[in-house]
């Protein structure tokens, strides 16, 4: 697949999510995503950048995640190795944005 996959601001800021979920649990609040992220869902698995599913009822309920509100995880992502560089080539633009804008400065002390 291509590592210069080009992604708009929607698009990115949903990568940013599924890698933040793939790194720290692999659960995803389906809650936290709109239609317009479950829409981008087929093309990011066409993309080849992630694989995703819904969790099922066992499932929720083995990780107590189940709350009278109904929310907590449920759905599950995967980022593939494309997945990951995509997001961190993202990740190193915004940091560079910002840095740029706001520059670090040294102090002593």
């Amino acid at each position: 697949m291509d590592k210069n996959v080009e992604l708009n601001k929607t698009e990115q800021s949903l990568l940013f999510y599924f890698h933040h979920c793939a790194v720290n649990r692999s659960w995803v609040e389906g809650i936290r995503m709109n239609k317009e992220d479950f829409d981008l869902i087929p093309k990011f698995e066409e993309l080849g950048l992630c694989r995703f599913r819904r969790l099922k009822m066992a499932e929720i309920k083995s990780l107590g995640e189940v709350t009278p509100r109904g929310r907590g995880n449920s759905h599950k992502v995967m980022l593939t190795e494309l997945g990951f560089d995509v997001a961190n080539k993202y990740f190193k633009e915004k940091h560079k944005r910002y840095f740029d804008k706001y520059p670090f400065e040294y102090t002593e002390g």
